[in-house]
Parts: structure tokens; sequence; C-alpha cells
């Protein structure tokens, strides 16, 4: 029997898998990792500057946009489950333009924070609402990474509720606060936890 030994060639495709061929195994999952840190640091650095109302509104405001789009795309398959319905994030759509719009009007003193602050409330409670039903009604058992993912979820709702009471209050480190722990306790598990089920799936 005649033994073909291994090229260079051969040898790098059968060797094991660095810590970096992990991480980039798909352009996806590289740039969704160092979106994840760029925008951890966006965020920081508009607390840094004094700016904690903006980077607020970019954690809880315009992240949703990605993160809520991409929670409902893939939530059905990997708990299958039926779509979600299109009417609902239709709707969750519309109410986070809307509220993003009250932020401008916001800025330019038309209107107060209240109703950016009801819109944004509202675009979160179906987001929740939509994922605890498919999660209800997924077939078997196991789904760890999707439970852990509506846990910072509504706890990253909860962290928005506590920097709506500050920025409406004037207090301006209870807004700080929510930022920090949004940052730690809701922004970085959860899109962890969404690159490794994006990676299993």
């Amino acid at each position: 029997m005649c033994i073909t030994p291994l090229t260079s060639f051969n040898q790098q495709a059968h060797r094991d898998p660095t810590w970096w061929d992990r991480v980039c195994w798909s352009p996806l999952s590289l740039l969704s990792l160092e979106g994840v840190l760029g925008f951890s640091l966006a965020v920081w650095a508009g607390l840094s500057l004094e700016l904690a109302p903006q980077a607020f509104n970019l954690l809880y405001g315009v992240l949703p946009f990605f993160l809520f789009g991409l929670l409902l795309q893939h939530y059905p398959r990997w708990l299958r489950s039926r779509a979600v319905a299109q009417l609902r994030f239709s709707v969750i759509g519309l109410l986070l333009l809307t509220a993003q719009l009250f932020w401008l009007l916001n800025a330019w003193e038309l209107v107060g924070l209240l109703p950016y602050l009801i819109t944004l409330s509202a675009a979160w409670y179906l987001l929740l609402d939509g994922l605890r039903q498919l999660y209800r009604l997924a077939p078997g058992n196991g789904y760890r990474h999707e439970r852990w993912i509506n846990h910072a979820l509504g706890l990253g709702a909860l962290l928005f509720l506590l920097g709506g009471v500050g920025g409406l209050s004037g207090e301006l480190a209870v807004l700080r606060l929510s930022i920090l722990l949004g940052l730690g306790l809701f922004l970085l598990p959860t899109l962890l936890l969404l690159w490794l089920r994006l990676r299993l799936s």
C-alpha cells in the first residue's frame, strides 16, 4: 500500500483551528464582534465627553434597529417556530423610527422627552412580547442561548426605563448608571450570546 506523505497544504488544511480561526469563521462573525467593541467604545466616548443623553439614545434607541432585526429574523429558525408576523416587525420598526424623530424634536426643544420614551418603550415591549411568544411555543427544550438572550433583553428594558426616569427627572447620575449597567449587563452579554448562537446555527 502506498501512503502519500502530507504536503504542507494538506497539513495546513488538517491543522486544528486557532483562536483567530474561530473568531474569523465568517465576515459576519468577525465584523459583528468588532462592531460590538466599536459600538461599546462609541457609547463609552459619549459618557466620557459628557454626552450621556446621546450615549443613552445610541444604546437603547439606535442599536435596537439592528439588534431587533437580527433577533426577529433568526429567532423563528433557531426555535423551529413560525415566522414573526410582518405587522409586528413593521410596527416595531415604525416605532423605533418615530422615537428618533421625537429625539430630534426634543433636541430642537420642540417636544419634551416623554413622547420619545413612550414610543421607544412600546417598541421594546412589542419585541420582548414577540420573542417570549416564540420561546413559549417552541417545540422541545434546551434553548439555553435564547433563554439567556431573553433575560439580557429584559434587563436591558429595565435599564432603559431606569435611564428614562433619570432623563425625565434631570438626574444625570441615574442616566449614566443606566448606560454603564446597560453596557455590561445588556449589550455585551446579548451580542456575545447572539454571536455564539449564530456560530452554532
